[in-house]
């Protein structure tokens, strides 16, 4: 997959020139940024939503891996202050897996859908594919993919516990109060 071929590769380069003392780094890794901003997981859903493009595989259940924003940059921030992240890499979420249905239920509510449709998971992926070998003849730009539906079927989440541990890191705003403070930024930018 070009986009975590291009992320694996882009921390090797940064972390073979840590090595070589040419430059003090921590990485940061984060999950599935949402929030006031925010693209894909905020705006992006509610576009392919419009447009009735979007059904979750796996009936709903696949594990979403969310980072609030606001909780983001304070890791970043940590990150960055901490002597003892020099030469580090950390993942950084809001510390729980949801499920996707769980997840996506809030869009579905400001747009005042039922949902979230989904499916079971081959059928959509055989979709998905025919759709984006489609797409890619007509030159049209395509969200729906098989590694799309594939990162919708992921059954855990990611520790955060070195954060934790090395930084104090601790997700201060959780999903119900995230999803609350985008809901008002997407009304106050005109999105809902």
């Amino acid at each position: 997959m070009p986009y975590a071929d291009s992320k694996v590769a882009g921390e090797g380069l940064v972390f073979g020139a840590h090595a070589r003392g040419e430059v003090p780094c921590a990485l940061v890794r984060p999950g599935d940024v949402y929030g006031p901003g925010q693209g894909f997981w905020t705006v992006g859903v509610l576009e392919l939503l419009r447009k009735r493009r979007f059904i979750l595989p796996a009936r709903g259940r696949g594990i979403h891996s969310p980072i609030f924003i606001d909780n983001l940059i304070d890791g970043v921030v940590r990150a960055g202050e901490a002597d003892e992240a020099e030469g580090e890499a950390f993942t950084l979420t809001d510390g729980r897996g949801v499920e996707t249905r769980e997840f996506f239920s809030h869009h579905h509510r400001w747009l005042g859908k039922p949902g979230p449709r989904s499916g079971p998971t081959l059928p959509l992926r055989m979709l998905a594919e025919t759709t984006d070998r489609v797409a890619r003849r007509l030159g049209i730009d395509n969200d729906v993919t098989g590694p799309a539906i594939d990162y919708q079927t992921r059954t855990g989440t990611y520790s955060i516990e070195k954060a934790r541990s090395l930084l104090g890191y601790e997700p201060q705003i959780g999903l119900e109060e995230g999803m609350a403070q985008t809901e008002a930024w997407l009304r106050s930018e005109g999105h809902l």
